[in-house]
């Protein structure tokens, strides 16, 4: 009994996609929105920190501008 559930959670595991969520607020902790996101492949900030570019797993790809607000990022 123990094995097959050993099997079945790394089975899960295996198949088990990042998912993050994003919080951007005009201040810190102020008139926020948060985003939960599945199938995360990437996230990188480009032109000069003002977007993050979020890049799934399908391909597509997701860009938020940044500039003058607090953002932070949670992975789970």
């Amino acid at each position: 009994m123990k094995i097959f559930l050993i099997i079945i959670l790394m089975a899960i595991a295996a198949f088990a996609r990042p998912s993050i969520t994003v919080k951007i607020c005009k201040e810190k902790d102020y008139d926020c929105q948060i985003m939960p996101l599945q199938d995360v492949k990437n996230i990188e900030k480009i032109m000069n920190g003002e977007v993050l570019r979020i890049t799934f797993f399908n391909g597509n790809q997701l860009d938020i501008t940044v500039r003058n607000k607090y953002y932070e990022i949670k992975k789970h």
